[in-house]
């Protein structure tokens, strides 16, 4: 629900700054009702009533800036921890990928060597050579990628 804008005197004259004379008449009033019930409470109430609810008052007004610190608090872990929680997810998608790299030249490497088993003693001179060259090139490959990660 919006609040209306006062039609009185002061809005009309004064424009824009009837906001803040508004809200100033409305601070006055707070005080003046202030000193009405510190005077009720000094005259009618038991004695020390005032000094209990200023005590109360105090005690309140720092309980009230305590939660608020927790909930600024609060927030503040949240966001860190979803922050950190996206950073570990960006490193371990990094990290899988690298993995998936290793996985594949050790594939190649397992390939050659299950067919080395299979044809161990048909081999040839020249297929050994190339397999032995072929090798090198993956292990090559994968110190290069050891000193990248």
């Amino acid at each position: 629900m919006a609040i209306a804008k006062k039609d009185g005197l002061f809005s009309k004259v004064m424009g824009k700054s009837a906001d803040d004379f508004d809200e100033f008449l409305a601070l006055q009033q707070i005080a003046e009702k202030r000193k009405e019930l510190e005077s009720m409470c000094r005259l009618y109430a038991k004695a020390g009533t005032w000094d209990k609810f200023i005590a109360y008052e105090s005690k309140m007004r720092a309980q009230r800036q305590i939660a608020a610190t927790i909930c600024y608090l609060s927030w503040g872990f949240i966001a860190l921890i979803s922050v950190g929680g996206f950073a570990l997810l960006y490193f371990f998608t990094e990290f899988l990928r690298g993995l998936k790299e290793l996985l594949l030249a050790l594939n190649i490497v397992f390939r050659h060597l299950s067919f080395m088993e299979k044809t161990i003693f048909n081999v040839g001179r020249h297929q050994l050579h190339h397999f032995c060259a072929t090798v090198k090139i993956i292990f090559r490959f994968l110190k290069g990628w050891v000193k990248r990660n």
